[in-house]
């Protein structure tokens, strides 16, 4: 099973910057990929836009067989950009794998920097909710939107990113079953 959820919810918009709020980028592109799954034949659950993280997770039952994917947008200085993923500290090939191919995928199809795969500890909360001790989990952090170009280029092809993260994630949990 494939669990997907938009970084934030409708009552925290996350990161605003250049005229745009994280969570509304989130749940779009959240939905993009369920779009996409949907076509595909795969099995998702997804967040609702007015649960936590937490309400969520509580309400999920995710296992060995399945694949986590939380979508974000990163901020930072207006220079930073590109695309990088967060793993568990305690991650497998799997997990360091699917978030090589998806930051492959974010190059091939916005041009965005491959910043690079980084376990949870790296982020600055340093153990993020989201990650299992079962399945695969990532944590994909889109682009920056504090970097107007990064924004342009997601705009630009986030339907194809779209598509080519819901064949991952259906790859992925193929794997799993």
């Amino acid at each position: 099973m494939i669990f997907i959820s938009a970084g934030h919810h409708l009552k925290d918009p996350g990161a605003v910057a250049n005229g745009v709020q994280e969570n509304l980028l989130t749940i779009d592109l959240r939905n993009l990929v369920t779009q996409s799954l949907t076509k595909l034949g795969a099995k998702y659950i997804i967040d609702k836009d007015t649960e936590t993280l937490a309400q969520y997770l509580g309400r999920i039952k995710s296992g060995t067989g399945s694949v986590i994917c939380e979508l974000h947008f990163n901020a930072g200085s207006s220079k930073a950009e590109g695309m990088e993923v967060l793993i568990p500290e305690r991650n497998t090939e799997e997990e360091r794998s699917l978030g090589a191919a998806i930051c492959d995928a974010g190059h091939a199809t916005m041009g965005l920097r491959y910043r690079g795969v980084f376990d949870e500890t790296k982020s600055h909360r340093k153990r993020l909710g989201l990650m299992r001790k079962e399945g695969i989990n990532v944590l994909v952090e889109v682009c920056f939107i504090t970097n107007k170009s990064d924004l342009e280029k997601y705009e630009g092809g986030k339907t194809q990113f779209a598509q080519k993260l819901a064949e991952l994630l259906k790859k992925y949990d193929d794997m799993k079953q």
